[in-house]
């Protein structure tokens, strides 16, 4: 076994894939315990990467998966392939045993979320919205929240659930980093306050359309919301930024460039 072990990691270090391979191939017949998970790794992403055995790749990952469900890169790893080989059901299968295999809250979140993408593509929109909904519910993983709200995003748009859509909205425009993806969904988010009729509800998302293309409006309805609520201070900020915006705008006209 000490032989097998070396001549393999040796091959991977030369770079020579085939022999590597093989005497990882052979490694797995005899290893045992974590030495025998890393070999499933390693063999199932040599066949992955190197020798274009998508097949052999899924078949070494997908066990390793539900042996070692923290390990992102790996769950990654199997769920491209899975979809890529075009076998949904059968990802969704193992991503659940992983999901059972755990108790840590993080990686229960993040597996949840993969599983409810599978969900999507497998067309199984309910267990998709369960897993997603269960992942922001607990919202113990910021990453995971993030694709679980958006995600729910086109599910509660198709079912024009409009309060559960603003519910999510509220989330991405809270977790999304600064961009065009925040800026969108807080456009979106407004928009939806205003057609159930919470328009205050929606001050988050104009105050994340601030140094956007949207900053004129952003602050006109922040004014009314601030001033509606008695928020003085807040109120003061928005005055002395439009007025910062507009002494801007007669510089331009007095001075152009």
């Amino acid at each position: 076994p000490r032989a097998v072990t070396a001549l393999s990691d040796a091959y991977l270090a030369l770079g020579r894939s085939e022999e590597a391979a093989a005497m990882l191939a052979r490694e797995l017949k005899i290893a045992r315990g974590p030495r025998k998970l890393e070999v499933q790794k390693r063999l199932g992403i040599l066949k992955q990467d190197v020798l274009g055995d998508p097949a052999g790749a899924l078949e070494l990952l997908g066990p390793a998966v539900t042996a070692d469900p923290a390990d992102d890169d790996l769950r990654r790893r199997f769920v491209e392939l899975s979809l890529a080989l075009e076998q949904p059901h059968e990802a969704a299968r193992l991503l659940g045993r992983a999901l059972q295999a755990t108790s840590d809250p993080e990686v229960r979140a993040r597996i949840g979320a993969i599983l409810g993408i599978v969900y999507l593509t497998a067309g199984d929109v309910r267990r998709a919205q369960a897993e997603f909904e269960s992942v922001v519910e607990a919202g113990v993983d910021e990453s995971a929240v993030l694709v679980s709200a958006s995600s729910l995003v086109d599910v509660f748009a198709e079912a024009g659930e409009a309060r559960k859509l603003a519910d999510v909205l509220e989330v991405v425009v809270r977790l999304e980093p600064p961009g065009e993806a925040r800026v969108a969904a807080a456009r979106r988010f407004a928009q939806v306050c205003d057609e159930i009729g919470d328009p205050v509800r929606g001050t988050p998302a104009w105050e994340a359309l601030i140094d956007s293309e949207w900053e004129d409006e952003a602050l006109e309805r922040l004014e009314v919301l601030h001033d509606r609520a008695g928020h003085q201070e807040k109120l003061a900020e928005v005055l002395e930024r439009r007025e910062i915006g507009r002494a801007s705008c007669r510089e331009r006209v007095y001075h152009p460039v």
